[in-house]
């Protein structure tokens, strides 16, 4: 999957209500790689975050990975004003 694939399967299986454990778990391991993470954009970001807490599915270590990111594009975003 790409980074895109990623975010909108989990926003579809969120926006659905199916839970998939493979599915989720596919998609925190996919996402954790450090390669990975760096393609993610603002949307991305919402997408499995929204995902992921929607389905009541705690990834501590995801969710601490995606925090960091989204800083990091805030940042980003501030520095090209």
């Amino acid at each position: 999957l790409d980074r895109c694939s990623a975010s909108m399967l989990s926003w579809n299986f969120a926006y659905v209500g199916k839970t998939s454990q493979l599915v989720f778990d596919a998609i925190s391991t996919d996402t954790l790689r450090p390669d990975r993470l760096e393609e993610h954009a603002p949307r991305d970001v919402a997408c499995i975050m929204w995902s992921f807490s929607k389905m009541q599915i705690l990834d501590r270590a995801l969710f601490a990975a995606l925090a960091q990111h989204a800083t990091q594009l805030v940042r980003d975003c501030i520095l090209q004003r």
